[in-house]
């Protein structure tokens, strides 16, 4: 009997006095309470053992990046969420900062959460020692989360390299294409060289050759305009073998500055087989409800396989039943089975594609792949069962969500000369009870017949019901039996009520722009932004405010003006532009004007809120710093004092026609220059291309030592190549200071 499944519901009345559940439990427990229900048609009194969790909070913390510098500055939220998701305001006694030997450099006690969230912060030492630290903070019912990042001496990747080899090889193919493209993080192409070495691992038990389990090969390739190097790799020249697995390693050079980023790929060796499972197909079956469900077909390469015959057989007591399928445009092919004469007894279900091709036996058995998946029976004294589904598929947080309802009913459980039957549905979210509701059906008792019908109602409050929404349905027989159904409705749609827009996609460094933030009135949001760089640099540790839904089992116009022979500075790097707590008014909408930075980049946007509403969480969003012309300077993270090293500057054009560019490295009392040999510091510079200036340097001062390079635009009457020189109406200049970290040599 399902008595777990009926304590929410209004028919039950809890016989409970104040004293018999302890409302502020610490731990998980079991109590007998005495569950009492009666209509018209049924009644039942009896006690049921139940188990009582304790409301747990839950809480996490965001760093505004994942690795940091000596001397930079740790920013950090605690968020404090109920067991709905809703904010809750709590003192945290303790939040310590530990560094990687557990030394505790930083506390705060007794601190308050202002609408589920605190925000803290903590300068680092320019002397702190690389390696990860802890954040931990404690509430006072003792309950503690951590969190680490990094302390690390880097420099920012400007580029990343992407591979497109596939993730799967078959002992027949002959030839693949491998593509390695170089991408800025402001989206355009990188111009350099590719050196890549691809080996194969062979299969220790099979090998094709014996003596020689690995075999590598080394390729090289420029790129081109598209920043993309492709090389046809004759792949049977490895000696394929199946259970192998073939490892691209790519080194991309940057011209003129001669950086270098790495990217990795793998592939899977494997014979030339089709791929066959089962997929949205219960593990249960209801005994005289038809059995529905679903089959994918892939090939060797993950992809969908159309119009391809698909075998479904189901074996039972003996027999073999089967139905022959074809799948549609995504590979999926849809069956049932009635399961009348199953028998209560589990089911194999095998499911075999033939492709109408012919194999040699040595290969049938890879090739006619097959996927297999057992049912069993739900069990009921009165033989009834409920089975329940949805629509639509995938509902939007705007989509009505309606409940549909099968029932199969032995008429013999019921009781003589009855004609109604009340279905009773309860609706939870995150523990709670959303909706509750009671449904009433026709139905005409006789004794040996099965009663057969489908009802339906709507989901309330559909926001509320996030991430997803459990339902059950039940009915109680005159026998006491509780024949009930459940399923669990998707609905992460909803957590993304929370919108953030930039007024432009694209702008320019040190432009002003604004961002309209849209939430649930009286929302408090975070707002993040980070330098694209910094997810190259920890690809796998970029923070997502989405990330915290697994808690509940659960991411302008250019100016017109003439230019001057002067312009401002760039000189404002920061690696987290944007790290704000922004209350949105009663309106539900408010308007932030913000000052680009001065980088070249791809600004990645984060957002989340709280309110009374519950925790929502904004699309990603990007905003992309971006000037047609420009220098960028290549730096070390730290040179030695009085030592020479060679500084490189490039300068980047992507007007649509060639410029005549003048650089300059401005004089400086931290530091000696001399120009290296044969270097021309006037140089044209074409549409979509860029040229690097360097110079030989020494510093004379310890700490940070500032570096200004100006690049100009000039006015020439040579040609570039065969092209004319272009003089642009604005952008002419451009001015950039960074620093670098000089150490005395035991420092390096």
């Amino acid at each position: 009997m399902l008595l777990s499944l009926l304590p929410p519901l209004l028919l039950l009345q809890w016989s409970l006095t104040s004293g018999e559940i302890d409302p502020y439990l610490l731990k998980a427990t079991s109590q007998a309470v005495p569950v009492v229900t009666e209509d018209s048609v049924t009644s039942l009194n009896k006690p049921a053992k139940i188990l009582i969790n304790p409301q747990e909070n839950h809480i996490f913390i965001q760093t505004d990046k994942p690795i940091y510098k000596p001397g930079q500055t740790l920013k950090f939220h605690i968020v404090s969420l109920d067991f709905n998701l809703l904010p809750h305001n709590q003192v945290f006694q303790t939040v310590e900062l530990q560094d990687p030997y557990s030394n505790r450099i930083g506390q705060w006690l007794n601190q308050t959460t202002r609408i589920g969230i605190l925000d803290l912060s903590h300068s680092m030492s320019p002397e702190a020692t690389q390696g990860y630290y802890t954040i931990t903070a404690k509430d006072e019912k003792n309950q503690q989360i951590s969190q680490r990042f990094e302390i690390k001496e880097y420099v920012l990747p400007k580029f990343e390299v992407k591979i497109d080899f596939p993730t799967v090889l078959t002992v027949k193919d002959e030839e693949v294409i491998l593509k390695v493209c170089g991408i800025y993080t402001y989206d355009k192409p990188v111009l350099g060289s590719v050196n890549t070495e691809v080996c194969v691992q062979s299969n220790y038990y099979k090998p094709v050759f014996p003596n020689k389990l690995d075999v590598c090969k080394k390729y090289s390739m420029m790129a081109d305009k598209t920043g993309c190097g492709s090389q046809v790799i004759n792949v049977s020249t490895f000696g394929l073998s199946s259970g192998g697995s073939f490892q691209v390693n790519c080194n991309m050079t940057e011209s003129g500055t001669g950086i270098t980023m790495q990217g990795s790929t793998s592939a899977v060796i494997i014979y030339d087989y089709v791929r066959v499972h089962f997929e949205d197909t219960p593990d249960t079956y209801r005994p005289g409800m038809d059995f529905e469900g679903k089959i994918v077909v892939t090939n060797s390469q993950s992809r969908p396989m159309e119009n391809e015959p698909v075998i479904v057989y189901a074996l039972y007591g003996g027999k073999k039943v089967n139905v022959t399928l074809t799948t549609d445009i995504s590979g999926t092919v849809d069956f049932s089975f009635s399961t009348s004469d199953w028998s209560e007894e589990t089911v194999k279900l095998w499911a075999n594609h033939k492709g109408g091709k012919k194999r040699p036996d040595s290969e049938a058995y890879t090739y006619y792949a097959s996927g297999y998946h057992d049912v069993r029976p739900f069990h009921s004294e009165d033989n009834s069962f409920l089975l329940l589904t949805y629509a639509p598929e995938n509902p939007s947080c705007h989509n009505e969500i309606t409940v549909m309802v099968r029932y199969t009913i032995d008429a013999s459980a019921l009781k003589l000369g009855q004609t109604t039957l009340q279905f009773s549905y309860m609706v939870l979210s995150r523990s709670v009870m959303a909706q509750i509701g009671l449904l009433s059906v026709n139905v005409n008792s006789r004794n040996g017949a099965v009663i057969t019908g489908d009802l339906k109602f709507t989901l309330n409050d559909q926001h509320l019901l996030v991430p997803f929404a459990h339902v059950v349905v039940y009915t109680i027989l005159p026998s006491g039996e509780a024949v009930a159904g459940n399923i669990l409705i998707p609905n992460q749609a909803c957590l993304s009520q929370v919108s953030l827009e930039f007024s432009s996609s694209t702008v320019e460094p040190k432009e002003m722009v604004y961002f309209i933030l849209k939430a649930n009135p009286g929302s408090l949001c975070s707002v993040r932004a980070i330098d694209q760089s910094v997810m190259l640099l920890r690809p796998e540790a970029e923070l997502d405010a989405a990330t915290p839904m697994v808690l509940s089992g659960l991411e302008f116009g250019y100016g017109s003006e003439e230019e001057k022979p002067t312009q401002e500075i760039r000189k404002s790097f920061p690696e987290t532009w944007i790290w704000d707590l922004i209350p949105v008014g009663k309106s539900g909408s408010v308007k932030v004007a913000k000052m680009v930075p001065d980088t070249v980049t791809k600004w990645a946007i984060r957002a989340f809120c709280t309110s009374q509403a519950g925790f929502k969480v904004a699309p990603k969003t990007d905003l992309t710093a971006f000037k047609p012309f420009f220098v960028s300077l290549t730096l070390p993270y730290a040179v030695i004092y009085e030592e020479m090293f060679t500084f490189k500057a490039t300068v980047f054009n992507y007007l649509p026609k060639c410029i005549m560019v003048k650089v300059t490295l401005v004089n400086s009392l931290q530091f000696t220059t001399q120009p290296c040999k044969s270097c021309t510091y006037t140089q044209c510079v074409c549409s979509e291309e860029s040229q690097t200036f360097q110079w030989i340097v020494t510093p004379s001062e310890l700490g940070k030592v500032n570096i200004t390079v100006r690049a100009e635009a000039v006015q020439s009457q040579g040609l570039c190549g065969n092209k004319v020189v272009s003089l642009p109406d604005k952008g002419r200049v451009d001015t950039v200071t960074q620093s670098v970290l000089v150490q005395m040599p035991s420092k390096i």
